[in-house]
């Protein structure tokens, strides 16, 4: 699924659970909060002011070629719906990250598309990783074999605003 196409169903997918969810008062893109140094991503805001800028980063399946080729869409079995209830995000008080990321994998999942073969929250993968560091957010493999990765570029608690500095320095509760 190309950058485009995912960024309107991750938009479409996180308002949804938004308005069965009231810990989450809003989401918009990046474009739309006039980010146009990485125009690909969303922000949520939070009941109690928190907000995060969730960074879509793609890779392209190397059969399809450049991104300015024709999209070819690649479907098969969805990835397995989650097994448990969405996470709850707190009204008021700090939210943790590891449950966002979780609130936010579980409604990737929960959409059922046939393009996406795996998502799995970053703090949590499938397999161990070789890295040492805990790194946050969802990562997903669609059956096009490309993949995005979604980062917490600013996590940021209640009354303050993202500025260079606090880029990609994650918060473990905002």
């Amino acid at each position: 699924m190309r950058p485009a196409r995912f960024l309107e169903f991750l938009h479409a997918a996180v308002a949804s659970a938004a308005t069965e969810e009231h810990a989450v008062t809003g989401v918009t893109s990046f474009a739309d909060e006039g980010i146009t140094d990485t125009p690909a991503g969303i922000v949520m805001t939070f009941a109690t002011g928190a907000r995060i800028y969730w960074q879509a980063v793609f890779t392209s399946p190397e059969q399809q070629g450049a991104w300015a080729d024709p999209e070819q869409i690649a479907e098969g079995d969805p990835a397995p719906a989650p097994e448990t209830p969405r996470p709850a995000l707190p009204n008021d008080g700090p939210i943790p990250i590891t449950v966002a990321e979780a609130w936010l994998t579980h409604v990737l999942l929960s959409q059922g598309s046939r393009e996406i073969a795996l998502a799995y929250p970053r703090s949590r993968p499938p397999e161990p990783s070789i890295y040492t560091h805990t790194s946050y957010g969802t990562h997903a493999r669609f059956h096009s074999g490309g993949t995005v990765t979604i980062l917490p570029m600013y996590t940021l608690r209640p009354g303050t605003d993202p500025h260079g500095s606090q880029r990609h320095k994650v918060l473990e509760r905002i």
